[in-house]
C-alpha cells in the first residue's frame, strides 16, 4: 500500500515538474497587418456662426440654423425650423434624417454650469409631429435630443 502511494506522489510530482518545465519555445502568433482606416465618428458637422445672446455665444451652425433663426429684444431666439426637419440617427443607419438646423455653443464641462432654456413649440390643430427641441450635442453620433412633439 505505501508503495502504490509513493509512486502516485512521484507520478504527480514528475507531472507537475513536466508541465512547469523550461518554457523557452517562443510561440509564434500569426501577425496579419491591419490596415483598416477608421473615420473619427466625432466629427461636429457644420458651418461657423456668431450670434450672441446675454448668456449664450452660439459659434457653430447645422443645416443653415443661423439664417433661421433670431435673436430679439428679450434675448430670446426665435427660430422656426419649417416641415420635415428632424435629427434622427437609425442605428441601422437605413432611416436616418439629419436635416433639423441646430445651432451650437461650446461649453467648458471643466467647470460646473446650468442650463436653464424654455422652449415653446407652435403646436397647430392638424399639425402632426410639430416639436420644440432642445439637444445636448457632442458631435454627429453622440447627443442628447429632449423633444416636445405634438
Amino acid at each position: 500500500m505505501k508503495s502504490n502511494f509513493y509512486f502516485f506522489c512521484i507520478l504527480s510530482v514528475l507531472t507537475l515538474l513536466l508541465a512547469c518545465g523550461n518554457n523557452n519555445q517562443k510561440e509564434v502568433s500569426e501577425v496579419t497587418p491591419k490596415n483598416n482606416k477608421k473615420v473619427d465618428s466625432a466629427f461636429v458637422n457644420g458651418t461657423l456662426c456668431d450670434i450672441k445672446l446675454p448668456n449664450i455665444h452660439f459659434t457653430k451652425s447645422i443645416n443653415g440654423a443661423d439664417t433661421l433663426a433670431k435673436a430679439d429684444a428679450n434675448g430670446k431666439v426665435i427660430f422656426r425650423a419649417g416641415e420635415k426637419k428632424d435629427y434622427f440617427s437609425d442605428p441601422n443607419g437605413e432611416l436616418s434624417n439629419n436635416t433639423a438646423p441646430i445651432l451650437l455653443s461650446k461649453v467648458d464641462n471643466t467647470k460646473p454650469f446650468t442650463l436653464i432654456s424654455k422652449v415653446t413649440p407652435e403646436f397647430t390643430e392638424k399639425g402632426l409631429y410639430n416639436a420644440g427641441v432642445l439637444y445636448i450635442y457632442v458631435n454627429d453620433n453622440f447627443y442628447q435630443k429632449f423633444c416636445f412633439e405634438q
